[in-house]
């Protein structure tokens, strides 16, 4: 955990000094690394706490990576349809820092308590679990594989049908809020002329088609 912690907080600071070497605000560069680092921090957290709810490093990434997607989602749709939402999701504490804005720094707080929270919840954790042990016990298999696993596609589907279920939900998922929130992304793009312009977007065609819907 002291390494993980370690790495984001310097892939922030990174960050925040490349963007001032580019030119933006040193100011805003450097609380937006924070906010970076903030989120980082939350998820050593999770993945602290998933550590000790299931026993194999693949299950954990696989944790992480769900809640990684479902944070983005949340934060997404929370940040197009400016509703609450955003506040349910890490990621969208990092948006209500506004770096580049009407700066503030108190989100970042709110993601350092939530990250040493994490981090007690995995301390506690790891005194009521056997040491190599997990929470969650991994379910058990029989004895004798069947005539499939004894074949090397077989073997293959077995050990790799979580994943490929897994990543094809998110997928699914994904497609399905991006396409919802195809129309608040032109939308947004149409309000604000800077944007589209930035973005290379033609602004008045954006425009055109939206009033046709």
């Amino acid at each position: 955990m002291l390494v993980a912690s370690g790495a984001v907080l310097l892939t922030g600071l990174g960050c925040g000094a490349a963007m001032a070497a580019f030119g933006a605000d040193p100011a805003g560069s450097l609380l937006y690394g924070l906010g970076i680092a903030a989120l980082g921090f939350v998820f050593v957290g999770l993945t602290a706490v998933a550590a000790q709810v299931v026993e194999h490093a693949r299950a954990v990434w696989g944790i992480g990576l769900a809640l990684t997607v479902v944070s983005y989602l949340l934060r997404g749709a929370g940040a197009l349809e400016r509703n609450a939402l955003v506040w349910v999701s890490p990621h969208g504490w990092v948006d209500e820092v506004r770096a580049f804005g009407d700066a503030r720094a108190w989100p970042l707080l709110l993601a350092l308590v939530v990250g040493l929270v994490l981090l007690a919840l995995a301390f506690r954790l790891l005194d009521r679990r056997d040491v190599g042990s997990a929470l969650v016990q991994p379910r058990r298999s029989v004895a004798r594989a069947s005539t499939a696993l004894r074949t090397p596609l077989g073997l293959a589907v077995r050990q790799h049908r979580g994943a490929v279920v897994g990543w094809t939900v998110v997928g699914a998922a994904l497609m399905g809020v991006y396409g919802s929130l195809a129309q608040a992304v032109i939308d947004v793009i149409t309000e604000n002329r800077a944007l589209g312009g930035f973005l290379g977007a033609d602004v008045e065609a954006a425009a055109r088609w939206s009033c046709a819907r």
